[in-house]
């Protein structure tokens, strides 16, 4: 089944939530943590891209939940607030809002970077073992110098992400 929530005032989707169908019959639950589309973490390894991360909060307002299931569908009209104990105006939500996405922005540019970085690693290994393979004395330099690209490579992708810890459970 899939949720999807959609700002009443813009009609922009900002969110999607897939969830397996259960097996059996009965009362079942989704949930919305009130959040955005998000962006990916920045990381060494390969990112899961199955679901969808999580992003901003929400501002107060209504939002159309739509679910579909199979070829059925349904929606209705969720209305989001503030907690009313916490005095907090709209303006001050506005503008916590917009940092908050300014940051993710920047969080999106690092990711692409990062993403690069790891696709010019991977470009460097192979070459060097096709390198290898052909002939590793005739190719000697080249394969070096790879070595010294990737080692590069690796301490810009430390600039982003840390440096390589191989201790474990770090």
């Amino acid at each position: 089944s899939v949720n999807e929530e959609i700002n009443k005032h813009t009609g922009e989707l900002i969110r999607t939530i897939k969830q397996k169908a259960p097996k059996e019959n009965g009362v079942n639950r989704m949930t919305w943590n009130l959040s955005e589309k998000g962006v990916f973490n920045l990381t060494r390894n390969e990112i899961n891209r199955k679901r969808e991360p999580n992003g901003v909060r929400v501002l107060p307002g209504e939002y159309k939940v739509r679910f579909t299931f199979g070829d059925q569908k349904d929606s209705t009209t969720l209305k989001v607030a503030f907690d009313p104990r916490v005095e907090r105006s709209m303006s001050a939500l506005q503008g916590q809002y917009e940092a908050a996405k300014n940051l993710e922005g920047n969080k999106s540019r690092a990711l692409v970077a990062v993403e690069r970085i790891k696709e010019s690693i991977m470009l460097v290994d192979d070459y060097a073992k096709k390198l290898k393979k052909k002939d590793e004395e005739l190719y000697k330099e080249q394969i070096e110098l790879g070595e010294s690209t990737k080692d590069s490579l690796n301490v810009l992708l430390d600039i982003f992400v840390g440096e390589e810890d191989k201790r474990q459970g770090i």
